[in-house]
């Protein structure tokens, strides 16, 4: 379910990141390689995309905000 390219990312994150959830890098590095939008409450992940140099999907989006556009008019 995975692949060489996922793979290096997701290392990559443990590497230089030190996220250690495998389930989590791998998420992220499938939305990386593949320009995906990221939704997720993760605070690991989210602050991964504060970091200049490290690898970022299309997009990154928290649950709590897809709740408040739902609840908001």
């Amino acid at each position: 379910m995975t692949s060489p390219e996922v793979e290096e990312v997701a290392d990559r994150l443990l590497i230089e990141s030190g996220i250690k959830d495998y389930f989590d890098r791998i998420i992220y590095a499938t939305a990386v390689k593949h320009n995906l939008t990221l939704l997720t409450e993760d605070k690991d992940l989210l602050k991964l995309t504060l970091i200049k140099d490290m690898p970022k999907p299309k997009k990154v989006i928290k649950w709590s905000e897809i709740t408040k556009s739902l609840i908001e008019p």
